[in-house]
């Protein structure tokens, strides 16, 4: 009878980082993201200005009349490049770009589904990052950001990610979820924003019963901005 051996756990920390060109990818992914996100708000309106510009194509006849004498410059340049062919044609291509760009982010989708990152706890057990990832960005759905590691492997700021590290080594708190959802998003965080989630901070704490005065120690107040 022959048994096999357990097998062992490894957390983020064992793992090697990721290759620089694997590093370039995800970068690429995020800012192609984001661009798809601008075009599906504007998609609508890019495809009615095509489809005017067919129609109103169609409508105007750009040959000259026979019996009339010409007058003025013609272009036929110019009126071929915003006629119905060509309208047509941008509206066909932009179609066929957008559903292959569809089809593959499904089969991308599909197979990284085969090597799940997350493994579902039991239902007992309440949801945790566990000690590899940030626990301010997971409070964000669960955002996953590893913890930032000295050289020497103990945590620069316990529980926290570079970015959240800094935050509250600058400010004396961690970022509120609603700072780190728009960062998540790709949005820039600017001063008024950290400076809108210190005065948030600041009316939440003296709004707690039972809080005594507290001395305040000398520290950092620079605004952390991303």
């Amino acid at each position: 009878m022959t048994t096999t051996a357990p097998s062992t756990w490894h957390g983020i920390g064992t793992r090697r980082l990721l290759p620089a060109a694997d590093l370039a990818l995800v970068t690429r992914l995020g800012g192609a993201l984001m661009d798809a996100d601008r075009l599906h708000l504007e998609l609508p309106a890019t495809l009615h200005q095509i489809r005017w510009h067919h129609t109103e194509g169609i409508k105007t006849d750009t040959s000259p009349d026979p019996d009339e004498p010409p007058t003025g410059h013609s272009d036929p340049t110019g009126n071929a490049g915003i006629g119905p062919d060509r309208s047509a044609a941008d509206l066909k291509r932009l179609r066929r770009l957008i559903e292959t760009a569809i089809g593959a982010l499904d089969q991308a989708n599909a197979l990284a589904a085969t090597y799940p990152t997350q493994v579902a706890p039991p239902a007992d057990v309440e949801s945790t990052p566990g000690e590899d990832w940030c626990l301010a960005c997971w409070k964000d759905d669960k955002f996953h950001s590893p913890i930032a590691m000295r050289p020497d492997g103990r945590p620069r700021v316990k529980g926290l990610c570079s970015w959240c590290g800094e935050f509250k080594t600058a400010n004396g708190f961690e970022p509120p979820t609603w700072l780190l959802h728009e960062r998540h998003r790709g949005e820039r965080i600017n001063p008024m924003m950290a400076e809108l989630a210190r005065v948030e901070h600041k009316q939440l704490n003296a709004a707690k019963p039972g809080k005594g005065k507290i001395k305040r120690k000398n520290r950092r107040t620079d605004v952390h901005v991303s």
